[in-house]
């Protein structure tokens, strides 16, 4: 059994005395299943912006261009950043975070792809995974139109799928179905989830049986831009597409494939509901959600509110914890955005231990093949 024992909970503060006490015990920690690395700064006058990021409402951005190429002068350093990663995964409990790069467009400015990230996995194998896809997987998806995909293009994704694949990585990810902007000069993307590629890559996955890690808005019908977004960058566009009609396509195009939902409860459309995400786990057997932190989820004292608790205990496999923060290098790279990762694993103290060892670790294991 898995214990975290906390002084308190400050709501949408500090956390007091954290302890980890299932570690002395021998038990296995907690596995994340949603992190990034921001492991480049510059060289000279100030730190980096590093890949782009989602810009909560009410804190600063993660970075002002987004992936895609590197900025000029700045140097990698991502083995610091992991360092820096694990020593908050030891006092959280957390034994094991898989790593990815968030989803891109072509040539976007600051991105990395998972090849950056190979070296420090490989490094720290007992507390690193690898998802990989966001850099080469959804440039393709985004960046070609749903009529123009080919036999040729099918099966240039599908050599890069195997590529991933075969380096070692645990899931496709981070991909996006809609991705709004957070910030001027970062990109918003949009594509239907049942894009021709979006199956395929469905059906790769199915094959090596590893999940798809999926980022997307919820919106039920073309609608148009909800006040948020809108009023956080000017690239987000006045009207946005349904999301949740291919969504369902997609989830059915083949049960075998694991689809994780990730970020569910960070909602920017206000159509994220409890009973939205309880219909679609009914009726779709594939489908995962990760949860982190946010105010959708969390009422105004930090307390899980009632309808998530129940919609979380009444699927006690389906929920998984994806924090979703970007970890840097102390000194050298600037905080991105709500620091997400303590109160984020500070929720399953809230729950009875036997959910919480399932929704911090053994449904993590068993849908991303960890030990």
């Amino acid at each position: 059994m898995i214990l975290l024992s906390a002084g308190s909970i400050l709501p949408w503060g500090g956390i007091e005395s954290v302890r980890f006490a299932g570690a002395q015990s021998g038990s296995p920690g907690y596995i994340d299943v949603h992190m990034h690395l921001d492991g480049r700064y510059r060289q000279q006058g100030g730190e980096s912006g590093g890949p782009g990021g989602r810009r909560r409402p009410g804190g600063p951005g993660r970075g002002p261009g987004g992936p895609g190429g590197e900025d000029g002068g700045s140097i990698k350093d991502y083995e610091s950043a992991a360092v820096n990663l694990i020593s908050r995964m030891d006092r959280m409990g957390v034994a094991k975070a898989l790593i990815m790069p968030p989803p891109q467009k072509s040539n976007q400015k600051g991105g990395y792809t998972y090849k950056d990230l190979l070296e420090v996995v490989r490094k720290h194998p007992d507390r690193l995974a690898l998802a990989g896809g966001g850099g080469e997987l959804n440039p393709m998806i985004v960046g070609t139109d749903s009529s123009a995909v080919t036999a040729a293009i099918k099966a240039e994704f599908e050599k890069k799928a195997e590529e991933i694949v075969g380096d070692g990585a645990r899931a496709f990810g981070e991909m996006t179905a809609l991705h709004f902007s957070f910030h001027e000069g970062h990109p918003f993307e949009q594509v239907a989830a049942d894009h021709p590629l979006f199956l395929l890559l469905a059906d790769i996955a199915a094959r090596y049986n590893i999940p798809v890690d999926l980022h997307m808005e919820a919106v039920l019908k073309d609608r148009s831009l909800p006040p948020r977004p809108a009023n956080m960058s000017s690239a987000n566009p006045s009207t946005i597409k349904a999301t949740i009609p291919g969504f369902e396509r997609l989830l059915d195009h083949n049960k075998s494939a694991k689809i994780v939902w990730q970020h569910v409860g960070w909602d920017n459309t206000g159509e994220m509901t409890p009973d939205l995400v309880r219909r679609l786990l009914q009726a779709h057997s594939n489908l995962y959600c990760a949860i982190h932190e946010s105010r959708q989820i969390l009422d105004e004292n930090g307390k899980i509110r009632e309808a998530w608790m129940k919609l979380i205990t009444d699927y006690p496999d389906r929920f998984m914890i994806g924090a979703d923060t970007f970890i840097g290098i102390p000194g050298k790279t600037k905080s991105k955005g709500p620091d997400m990762f303590d109160k984020t694993w500070l929720m399953l103290n809230q729950l009875p231990p036997d959910l919480a060892q399932k929704i911090g670790r053994t449904n993590a294991a068993r849908v991303y093949g960890l030990n």
